[in-house]
């Protein structure tokens, strides 16, 4: 998760895989999936909890992966490890 701007300080904390299992259960269960879009996965432990999760529960839609490789600042968000996850 990131906060900041371009004329102001900016601040990343990786969530914890607890939360991103939970924010896919919970839409899942509430309204479904027709699509996925993916955002900013820092590492290839957050690509793999999200692709274990939907074929854990059987979940097959379009994907639309639009991460966010930098910062504004130039700071890098996205392990190598997880752009390499993330092409597979």
């Amino acid at each position: 998760m990131t906060a900041g701007s371009r004329s102001r300080d900016f601040n990343m904390v990786e969530l914890a895989p607890t939360i991103i299992v939970n924010q896919i259960e919970s839409i899942h269960r509430l309204i479904g999936v027709d699509a996925i879009k993916i955002g900013l996965l820092q590492s290839q432990e957050q690509v793999d909890i999200v692709v274990n999760c939907l074929e854990r529960d059987g979940i097959v839609a379009p994907w639309v992966v639009s991460p966010a490789l930098n910062s504004a600042h130039g700071e890098h968000l996205v392990s190598i490890r997880a752009i390499s996850a993330l092409k597979r």
